[in-house]
């Protein structure tokens, strides 16, 4: 139901879905406390998914202490659904600002998805290589770029070593770990370093979009927003405008069908091309695409 935009139906019905296994779990805690922990880990998500951010945060809460309890009496069976609600727990910590909190659920996450990488690598590697990007994020957001930097390059390693043996399942996440790898590098100075791996993403993300166009337009034009920002910032104006151009053109093309969903992004890229015009001179053309910027900041908000 959520798929098709009925969300207020689709969190009703885990509402109910909710009630009724609390009240299975206070009869029969063994049997259902596993199935409440999901259902609260699903209203979480539709939750957030509906704008209620912070009411979200509850039943992820809870998800994490049932699951915790259900991991320490049987680990094998429950330690990976504690790191799956430690995860969304600490995504969610993020996105509404308590970030020290969001850090220390992270790397519980972290700490729990290597002991199960290490135990089944060709299971536990990918999840963990999420955590650690996710990890990564969080740590750059607190200041503390150096250990930013380590989880990066370490999720980027894994990732890559799962795409030399899997490239059809594995070169999408490869490329959303370059992406954050080189949002850190240019973050903290290393630009070089941080163009090689845009211009990495860029690359892999352009393959996957001319075999898939529907699944990684998207995904192509936001690497080029990137890459269009970092070239600008070497010096490489026309390199950067041009693929900053190519990013405008795609989600151009996205919101002609779908503006709800691209338009934002839209936006977005046109605010990168208007900065990048004035930085090369080129102000007529920069007034002209801050127009249309507020245009569609407009029609977004109307």
């Amino acid at each position: 139901m959520a798929s098709v935009g009925r969300r207020g139906e689709a969190l009703d019905a885990i509402q109910e879905a909710t009630i009724h296994y609390r009240q299975l779990a206070a009869e029969n805690p063994a049997a259902f406390l596993p199935n409440l922990s999901a259902a609260l880990n699903n209203l979480a998500i539709q939750l957030d998914a509906t704008g209620r951010a912070d009411e979200a945060l509850a039943p992820f809460e809870e998800a994490v202490q049932i699951r915790r309890v259900l991991a320490a009496e049987n680990p094998d069976a429950y330690q990976y659904d504690l790191a799956a609600s430690l995860s969304n727990l600490g995504i969610q910590l993020a996105s509404v600002g308590r970030d020290q909190y969001a850090l220390d659920v992270m790397q519980q996450a972290v700490e729990i998805k290597r002991s199960l990488a290490i135990a089944n690598p060709a299971a536990g590697t990918p999840s963990l290589a999420t955590s650690l990007d996710n990890l990564a994020a969080a740590l750059l957001d607190a200041g503390r770029a150096n250990e930013a930097l380590a989880a990066a390059r370490e999720a980027t390693g894994m990732r890559r070593a799962l795409a030399g043996e899997e490239p059809s399942a594995f070169l999408p996440d490869l490329s959303a770990s370059l992406n954050s790898l080189s949002y850190i590098l240019f973050a903290m100075g290393l630009q070089n370093e941080g163009l090689a791996a845009a211009e990495e993403a860029v690359s892999i993300r352009r393959t996957l979009a001319e075999a898939n166009p529907t699944a990684f337009s998207a995904s192509l034009a936001s690497s080029l927003n990137s890459l269009g920002i970092q070239l600008s910032s070497h010096g490489r104006h026309e390199e950067g405008l041009r693929a900053t151009k190519e990013a405008v053109g795609i989600f151009r093309s996205l919101s002609e069908s779908e503006f709800p969903s691209y338009g934002r992004n839209l936006a977005t890229s046109l605010k990168n091309l208007g900065t990048q015009l004035r930085e090369a001179g080129r102000v007529t053309e920069a007034v002209a695409v801050q127009r249309e910027t507020s245009a569609i900041i407009k029609s977004l908000a109307d």
